[in-house]
């Protein structure tokens, strides 16, 4: 991770924004920000046009800049959040408006405080480049309230970075493959013996066409659950909670089929007795 990424990387995940206070982006869904410079008082600031405001740093460039004294300067660029739910999983425009000044680095991350996960710290894929307005391709990652934060280094070695938050939904829309259990098709639980080997927590993930890596559902309450279950007498086996783990009730044999954004898979969920638990399943101590 580049130095000046780290520290805004450390920054945006501890904050809503790097540089928070009078340099935090309130951008309203479809509105920018009050910073927000425009293309002309960009070219009154430096007297560049709007063209010469490149993306592109060379190793001795960059060398040179790290030599400059850093320094945040989050006027100098303005975020246009999107309006309405984001689909997880599918490509957001995202529109940027940058002052003068020639550009070394621009980068963006996702993050939730909601379910403590991080995405974050690539290079930013630009899909338009008209000078000081730009948009970039990012696909969102994470579930729920997620904050977008976007950052970019000058060769002055002033950094701007704002951040916007958007509403994740779940989406069918390129889903490819959703999985119950990490891929495991059995779940061994012994119910009357430890808590540990009473009860386990699923691992359930999706991934996208768009996306390398899987995205780990953290949240069950977003997926449809049904249970197929019954002993010798037709009694419940296992439950499942909101927090994914599911509790073995009494012996026997339950199916669990998820459903995310219409995309579903099983897991099978087999209860031992203590005293009839295979010796390798038991996790707990005796």
């Amino acid at each position: 991770m580049r130095p000046f990424a780290s520290m805004l990387f450390l920054a945006c995940a501890g904050c809503a924004v790097i540089a928070r206070g009078e340099a935090q982006s309130s951008a309203k869904p479809g509105r920018q920000s009050e910073t927000a410079p425009s293309a002309q008082n960009a070219k009154d600031q430096q007297g560049e046009e709007p063209g010469q405001n490149s993306i592109h740093e060379t190793p001795d460039e960059r060398e040179e800049r790290m030599k400059l004294p850093y320094k945040l300067a989050p006027e100098r660029l303005s975020v246009q959040a999107p309006e309405g739910d984001v689909p997880l999983g599918s490509p957001l425009e995202i529109n940027l408006t940058f002052a003068g000044g020639k550009l070394a680095d621009l980068r963006t991350g996702q993050y939730s405080s909601d379910q403590g996960s991080i995405q974050g710290d690539t290079l930013a894929r630009v899909v338009r480049d008209e000078g000081y307005t730009k948009t970039i391709e990012v696909i969102p990652a994470l579930l729920g309230p997620v904050n977008l934060w976007v950052s970019a280094a000058y060769s002055d070695n002033a950094v701007a970075a704002q951040t916007i938050r958007i509403n994740v939904v779940p989406s069918a829309k390129g889903l490819k493959r959703f999985v119950v259990n990490g891929g495991n098709t059995v779940m061994p639980l012994v119910v009357g013996d430890t808590l540990e080997d009473s009860q386990m927590r699923v691992n359930p993930y999706v991934t996208y066409e768009g996306l390398e890596y899987p995205i780990v559902i953290n949240d069950c309450g977003l997926i449809k659950f049904a249970l197929d279950q019954r002993d010798d007498e037709g009694n419940p086996v296992a439950e499942i909670g909101k927090n994914c783990i599911v509790h073995a009730l009494r012996e026997g044999v339950a199916y669990i089929t998820g459903d995310f954004a219409g995309v579903t898979d099983k897991l099978k969920v087999a209860v031992y007795s203590k005293e009839d638990a295979p010796p390798g399943y038991r996790r707990g101590t005796p």
